[in-house]
């Protein structure tokens, strides 16, 4: 297929405007027609730039009748929805067969993992738990069933064991173990035995359905292959970076001399968290000279660029800072242990006053944030953090909109089944809870939701809603799901109430959160700044962006995550030292925080750990000091 120039400048003005335009590398990412791996700065329009590509791809597969489509592979729901809301700009209303779109977890899942459950578990359903409910779980059954006579701790295997070992399905069906080799055999036989129960149950972890994909495409990879192939001629492959290595080892096997299907891989590998460890290559490793790239950013301009160029896991000498873009000298923060508390406002000052001295930027009404590798080392610098606080985004209200909802719709089951004389409940909260979420949900419950998030989104837009018009659909699908007879009266009273939370939740005529100075939002006069872990912004745009050292799970090393990458910040770029597994991950973790910001970048440091000597480089190549 080719793409012409007359064919970009067809969705170019419906994407980007009037004003703008496509440059010539993006353009050259949209023509090439062969397998290949775009490497794309940060900001530098790569999704929209994918979004083109789809768009003139889908609307001449429609006119050339094809049979075949294209399979679109992102990471996150709203990279999903993102793609979808543009194509929808460009004339493509929905997306449907023969084409696919979906996050890597629902492509393996929907293609492979439940036909390998159902062969497994005799066409029994999985539900794909969370990290917090099926550590819970594990521990639970481990403890009470597999613990070993020996294990003398009091508390079972955590978040760090489950993460180092995974289930492996053997050719004859049967679960082994993967990782933990140097332990005893008796400790991995009950962590073995703890997997297979909550596995043979359905309640899986994610990569747990991994491990289902891999089996079903090794055991049947000739058919499958063909079967893609038929069915799609391209598989695209968004923010490739966050693919998991077991993730990108199924994606090759099945493209890997696919001839019929063109694989093009897009992404940024300098941001990749996934393997921050530093322990061996991630898994996707484009060769940088073989494709086009797309150098530009349209984030930031030069100030910036120029300590991404360095900071960051290989020379990134390519990477250029857009000349129409003013960005502030990057700016150090020196404190020390008595001042540490007082960073914070300091970086306030900073910004109110480049505000008003550049007020056409408006940078204070920007997204302003300060963000770490750690939620403890945040709390160390405002004591009112709270780790498990999620984002005020509108995904997050939303899902705790849906758990309230959910929580009140259980209790009113929960009523009926005791007033009933049923106690039994084969259903806890929290499963129940968590169907609702949004990431484990099963079918029965997706058209409710739908209706459900409708509510609140009418709650939120202050549009009026009948509730009576609601109060049917949940009627008949308690009935039709539990048996459960609910009166519409009873059920109307605790909506209203429900209503009530909506508000509050979505901060409907009260003052926000942020208003308060508490939580995740520091307030000091006309400035509020969002406190975050790098990984809980990763892919976000900001104003201006502080990182803040952390110390944390260093008992061995000095100084802290930022001190061991002073040189890098510098603009000095040392190969041997960037090996090292720790200076690995501090300079993943600072690409990735610097690069959000689209004015200002920042760090802070704790003088004691800094000597005159690196202050002084950090100065000459372009920082600005600020004494705390």
């Amino acid at each position: 297929m080719i793409i012409s120039d007359d064919d970009i400048l067809l969705v170019q003005e419906q994407l980007l405007g009037s004003a703008l335009e496509f440059n010539v590398p993006q353009k050259s990412v949209m023509k090439f027609q062969e397998n290949g791996d775009f490497i794309a700065c940060p900001g530098s329009g790569k999704t929209t730039v994918l979004i083109a590509k789809l768009a003139i791809i889908m609307k001449k597969m429609k006119l050339e009748n094809k049979a075949q489509g294209v399979c679109i592979i992102t990471h996150t729901n709203v990279g999903v929805e993102e793609i979808l809301r543009n194509l929808k700009r460009v004339g493509i209303k929905e997306v449907k067969y023969p084409h696919f779109i979906g996050t890597i977890h629902e492509f393996l899942n929907r293609f492979f993992s439940v036909k390998a459950f159902n062969l497994l578990n005799k066409n029994r359903k999985f539900q794909v738990l969370e990290e917090e409910e099926y550590t819970d779980k594990f521990g639970e059954r481990f403890m009470e069933t597999h613990r070993p006579h020996f294990y003398s701790s009091p508390n079972p295997p955590g978040k760090t064991t489950l993460s180092t070992i995974a289930l492996k399905i053997e050719k004859d069906k049967t679960l082994s173990l993967i990782g933990l080799e140097s332990k005893g055999q008796d400790y991995r036989v009950s962590l073995l035995n703890t997997l297979k129960d909550l596995f043979n149950g359905g309640r899986l972890r994610h990569e747990d359905t991994v491990s289902l994909a891999d089996w079903y495409v090794s055991e049947y990879l000739t058919k499958i292959k063909s079967a893609l192939s038929k069915r799609f001629n391209y598989l695209f492959i968004d923010e490739a970076q966050d693919t998991s290595d077991s993730q990108m080892k199924i994606i090759s096997k099945l493209t890997e001399d696919n001839l019929g299907i063109k694989v093009q891989k897009f992404g940024d590998p300098y941001q990749s968290l996934y393997n921050l460890g530093g322990i061996g290559p991630d898994a996707w490793r484009p060769v940088e000279e073989d494709f086009p790239q797309i150098s530009l950013s349209n984030r930031f301009g030069e100030n910036i660029a120029k300590v991404l160029r360095t900071t960051c896991m290989a020379p990134y000498p390519m990477l250029v800072g857009n000349p129409a873009i003013f960005s502030f000298k990057p700016h150090v923060f020196l404190f020390s242990e008595d001042t540490r508390a007082q960073v914070l406002q300091k970086y306030a000052e900073v910004i109110e006053k480049l505000d008003n001295e550049y007020p056409v930027l408006s940078l204070s009404r920007g997204k302003i944030y300060a963000v770490s590798s750690h939620h403890d080392a945040i709390e160390k610098f405002y004591e009112d953090y709270e780790k498990g606080l999620k984002k005020n985004t509108n995904d997050s209200l939303l899902k705790r909109c849906l758990q309230e909802f959910a929580r009140t719709l259980y209790g009113l089951i929960s009523l009926k089944r005791k007033e009933g004389g049923d106690l039994k409940d084969s259903q806890g909260l929290r499963e129940f809870v968590q169907e609702f979420d949004g990431k484990s949900r099963m079918g029965d419950y997706l058209s409710l939701r739908k209706l459900i998030s409708q509510w609140i989104k009418n709650v939120k837009n202050a549009r009026p809603l009948v509730l009576s018009d609601l109060e049917d659909n949940i009627v008949n699908w308690v009935m039709e799901v539990y048996s459960i007879d609910i009166s519409g009266e009873e059920l109307i009273v605790q909506m209203q109430k429900i209503e009530n939370k909506f508000r509050k939740i979505l901060n409907v005529g009260a003052v926000t959160p942020a208003a308060t100075g508490k939580g995740n939002t520091y307030g000091y006069q006309n400035i509020q700044i969002n406190l975050n872990s790098v990984h809980g912004v990763k892919g976000e745009t900001h104003s201006a962006t502080l990182l803040l050292e952390s110390s944390f799970h260093r008992s061995s090393l000095p100084g802290t995550d930022m001190t061991d990458i002073l040189e890098y910040m510098s603009g000095e770029f040392n190969h041997e030292l960037s090996t090292n597994s720790s200076i690995n991950k501090a300079l993943k973790l600072a690409y990735v925080a610097f690069s959000r910001a689209r004015y200002f970048v920042g760090v802070a440091l704790d003088r004691s750990n800094v000597t005159n000597e690196q202050i002084e480089k950090l100065k000459d190549s372009g920082w600005e000091i600020v004494n705390v």
